[in-house]
């Protein structure tokens, strides 16, 4: 008998069993191939914390191959003071049953500590005991690193503000990054100048270098250089600007809130950079507060600046209104003085032994009045006669004049930035300007020194507006006169233009030159700034406006009196001794004359049906009816009559409506017989704006 039994689903499932071992131990081998090959690194071990495989990764980790782990304890990776924490663990993972975090440090096999996070995951048998945990190893010790580092940068510096914020910032970056040097530059114009900076030993200052060819140049280009080790070779042809022997360099770009670059932030090592990763990211991390601490300490110094300005100029416009005030009177009274000393000697004999004494009586009158024009230059934006001036002429006059007084071992050089640079200006008062800085370098030099007097274009555009907030957009002349004498501390430099301010021995300044050239610079509608360091010298740059050679200005039409033709002139001026003197000087010039000391009554004989005046010479200040108000008058009845104004002092909204009134000339108080001959000659032959006399007529201060 046979006996048959179907078999097929047996070797159907014998089939399926072996493509499932093949399955298995496929996936063994890629599990096997994933724990070997982890990046992190992996440990099998027992609730009585025994090791039972290790990956290839935790053997690299921890310096041990596995066989010298596996069967031992995990005590093995734990320092000894903390093997007690692998108890509570255990306890942990039982107790939750779940996976748990831990960040410890831990020993290698050569006895170095490392820090590393650790991930434990239970694994649980068929019964739900634990067979075993699984725990993965991360080195965080470089992040740790990194991380403590920043915390101690940043414990030096959170509570700092301004200067205190970059001197303990360099101060704890060179320290924490064991760096030779660290500085915090800012840049001025085309030069990188320390704002703060530090050395271990203390024996090195702040930098002050060109950009161009420096490696700052490559940080600014690049935002962030690192060199590691070979700066010497890598940067062999950018200039050197300390003496450190440079090995190891990490810069970082600064930029303000439009991502213009302001500033760098630099520290370098006479040897290699330890970790050069860490040391770029500490540095970035921390450009980035620096760059607004360092606009913000710009923003201040512009407030700053601003305030001093307007302090100066409210202190200007205070004194500029006092003597604006006195001036008038008192130039009433030097010109009788003045003028009676000069009908005075004329009418002596030539060999009269008097003509001395009287000519010292005219002389002390002139010195009276130049020192209120002195006064009144500083204290007011003056209007005075002015043509174009060609810079390049102009200081080279003055430098060939200045030179004559200087000792020869002092130098003077001229740099002119263009051969063609023009101003509009009174010649007069800018080469007093010239001058009077140049003598104050040649005093600050002392005997032996240099001096350097330079002009170049300037444009102040609407970007750099707010660094000149006297100024307009357009172009300027820049005249710079720089010296490397003894300098200024800051406090002096912040006075320096102050009236009766002065660094010389008593009697031996008054206090009056750098105000007046503040006043005249100001008055040409231009900007004075003064850059000085104790020590190492001082710097004054004017900026006034360039001048267009080609530009024309239209001329006032008026009526013309021939020059030495005579002429009936009606004189106002409500001073008797001032009209009767006058009178005498014109009469002598072959004018005939009508006073009046009340400009009512002068309205009133110049509207008279059968008036014949040539013309009307008028104070402007006067009880009752001014100048300006008896112009107006004519001027609206039709009197078209050609007006001359002599004036000890008139205001920037009196000169304007003078030029709106036809006023032809205005002549300055105290003035002489020649010139009021002269002023009266010229205005009649000769028709023109509202313009003075040869004698600069000094005013009030102009609001601002």
């Amino acid at each position: 008998r046979i006996s048959c039994r179907d078999i097929t689903e047996r070797i159907r499932y014998r089939q399926d069993l072996e493509v499932a071992k093949s399955d298995l131990e496929a996936n063994q081998r890629r599990l096997r191939a994933h724990f070997n090959n982890a990046k992190i690194g992996v440990f099998y071990w027992t609730p009585d914390r025994t090791i039972i495989e290790v990956n290839e990764t935790a053997c690299q980790l921890f310096g041990y191959n596995a066989d010298e782990m596996v069967g031992k304890k995990l005590e093995l990776l734990v320092p000894e003071e903390d093997r007690a924490r692998l108890g509570t663990l255990i306890e942990r993972i039982m107790e939750t049953q779940n996976s748990v975090n831990n960040r410890f440090e831990n020993v290698k096999s050569d006895g170095s500590r490392i820090i590393c996070e650790w991930y434990e995951s239970p694994i649980f048998d068929a019964n739900g005991e634990l067979d075993c945990i699984a725990s993965f190893a991360l080195d965080v010790t470089e992040r740790e690193r990194h991380q403590e580092t920043l915390e101690s940068i940043y414990r030096g510096i959170r509570y700092q503000v301004g200067a205190g914020f970059f001197e303990n910032l360099t101060k704890v970056l060179c320290e924490t990054l064991d760096m030779t040097y660290c500085h915090i530059a800012e840049l001025v114009g085309d030069r990188v100048k320390s704002v703060a900076f530090y050395s271990p030993d203390g024996s090195r200052g702040g930098l002050d270098f060109a950009l161009a060819g420096s490696a700052a140049e490559r940080v600014i280009k690049e935002g962030t250089f690192v060199c590691k080790d070979n700066f010497s070779v890598l940067m062999k042809d950018v200039q050197k600007v300390t003496d450190v022997d440079v090995v190891g360099y990490v810069g970082a770009a600064l930029y303000d809130s439009e991502a213009r670059p302001i500033g760098i932030l630099v520290t370098i090592s006479d040897k290699p950079l330890g970790d050069p990763e860490l040391a770029k990211s500490i540095v970035e991390v921390f450009a980035s507060r620096a760059s607004a601490e360092l606009q913000r300490l710009q923003s201040e110094r512009k407030r700053e600046k601003l305030e001093q300005q307007l302090r100066h100029s409210q202190r200007m416009e205070t004194i500029g209104v006092l003597a604006g005030g006195i001036a008038h009177d008192f130039n009433n009274i030097l010109q009788p003085i003045s003028g009676y000393a000069e009908l005075l000697y004329s009418d002596l004999p030539e060999d009269s032994p008097l003509r001395e004494d009287v000519m010292e009586i005219r002389q002390g009158a002139d010195r009276a009045r130049d020192l209120v024009r002195q006064i009144l230059a500083f204290s007011r934006n003056s209007e005075t006669e002015r043509s174009p001036i060609d810079v390049g002429s102009m200081i080279s006059g003055t430098v060939r004049f200045a030179r004559g007084s200087m000792p020869s071992s002092v130098s003077i050089k001229v740099e002119l930035g263009a051969k063609s640079m023009t101003v509009m200006g009174n010649a007069t008062q800018l080469d007093q300007c010239q001058m009077n800085l140049i003598t104050n370098a040649c005093h600050a030099v002392g005997e032996q020194g240099e001096i350097r007097v330079k002009a170049s274009r300037f444009e102040v555009t609407e970007d750099s507006l707010e660094l000149h907030p006297l100024l307009t957009v357009g172009r300027y002349i820049q005249i710079s006169v720089v010296d490397n004498g003894v300098g200024m501390e800051p406090e002096t430099a912040k006075r320096i233009f102050d009236p009766f301010f002065t660094t010389k021995e008593p009697g031996k300044g008054t206090g009056l030159g750098l105000s007046t050239v503040h006043g005249i610079v100001t008055g040409h509608k231009g900007e004075i700034s003064v850059y000085s360091r104790l020590g190492q010298g001082t710097r004054f740059a004017i900026l006034l406006p360039e001048h267009d050679r080609e530009a024309t200005d239209e001329k006032r039409e008026t009526r013309s009196l021939s020059a030495g033709a005579g002429g009936h002139l009606a004189v106002v001026d409500d001073e008797e001794k001032n009209l009767r003197l006058c009178a005498r000087m014109l009469e002598r010039t072959g004018y005939s004359v009508d006073t009046f000391n009340e400009a009512a009554k002068a309205l009133e004989a110049l509207s008279a049906p059968d008036a014949h005046f040539d013309a009307l010479l008028t104070d402007q200040t006067m009880p009752g009816m001014t100048g300006q108000k008896l112009i107006e008058k004519l001027r609206e009845a039709g009197n078209d009559i050609p007006v001359v104004v002599m004036t000890g002092y008139a205001s920037d909204e009196v000169t304007d409506a003078f030029n709106a009134l036809g006023v032809a000339r205005i002549l300055a108080k105290p003035l002489d017989i020649i010139e009021l001959h002269d002023g009266l000659a010229a205005v009649f032959g000769e028709p023109k704006d509202v313009a003075m006399a040869s004698a600069d007529l000094p005013g009030k201060p102009e609001t601002r």
